[in-house]
């Protein structure tokens, strides 16, 4: 797998040379170390529950133990399988299907109108949208190709220039956003304008709060690997392998400057 695919990180980071060369010490990685990789990989901090996801990546790694399966993260998603977003039940999911559904409705793509369906909420999604045209169409296909994780459609309906600033929105919504669902309400309102929404937080944002609670918990970290210093057996280097790609992780999150 990318272990950087949630960061953006050039090929010659000096952060970056130096948590390979630690894992090039590392040979044969367990199994269960690198589940809890992939944990780090996994993590945003534009989550709604970061500091849960934060928190147990910190506790599988002091045991070389994954809390949490990461290939069961994501598993009550909208964009999974059948209707397992039905066992969701933080209501997040819930909550996104119902904006599926009268964005269905408006295209006229619907199969059938849940029993759940949010009367209410499909007329303001409607006042929003306002007269129907083609490119408005086109935005809303390429907001449900991203909703529900269709990415071939989602390449097609990408392409050409026109309105990259709210497509940009629109590649940046997600339900599991801390400002969802009033991120989503925006870049509807900014389709149903042709224009994109000046005060749009999505994916890649974080609040003020978020910052402070990482740019603690780096500094903790960072005296965690002082534990480390000198050792030289596999498990201590396995550990400080995995605490400098979370520290490399949060720094790029959310634009910390401190050295590792």
């Amino acid at each position: 797998m990318n272990y950087w695919s949630n960061i953006e990180v050039p090929e010659d980071d000096e952060d970056l040379r130096r948590i390979n060369q630690l894992e090039k010490k590392l040979l044969d990685i367990p199994l269960e170390v690198l589940a809890i990789r992939e944990l780090i990989t996994r993590f945003e901090v534009c989550h709604f529950r970061y500091q849960k996801h934060l928190k147990n990546i910190i506790d599988s790694i002091k045991t070389l133990k994954p809390i949490v399966d990461p290939h069961l993260i994501g598993r009550y998603h909208i964009s999974s399988a059948d209707d397992n977003w039905i066992k969701d039940q933080t209501g997040r999911s819930k909550r996104g299907m119902q904006y599926i559904w009268i964005i269905q409705n408006w295209l006229g793509t619907a199969k059938n109108e849940h029993e759940d369906f949010d009367q209410t909420l499909y007329q303001q999604v409607f006042q929003w949208l306002g007269k129907k045209e083609k490119t408005k169409r086109k935005l809303l296909q390429l907001l449900l190709a991203r909703m529900l994780g269709d990415w071939e459609n989602y390449e097609k309906l990408l392409k050409g220039n026109e309105y990259q600033d709210l497509k940009e929105q629109i590649i940046r919504i997600d339900i599991c956003h801390y400002d969802f669902p009033n991120n989503i309400t925006l870049v509807l309102q900014g389709i149903g304008q042709l224009q994109a929404q000046p005060q749009f937080q999505g994916c890649g944002s974080f609040s003020a709060e978020a910052k402070i609670i990482l740019q603690e918990t780096f500094h903790d970290l960072k005296k965690y690997l002082r534990t480390f210093e000198k050792k030289e057996n596999k498990s201590d280097l396995m550990k400080k392998w995995l605490v400098l790609s979370l520290l490399k992780t949060i720094k790029s999150h959310v634009k910390l400057f401190f050295s590792l």
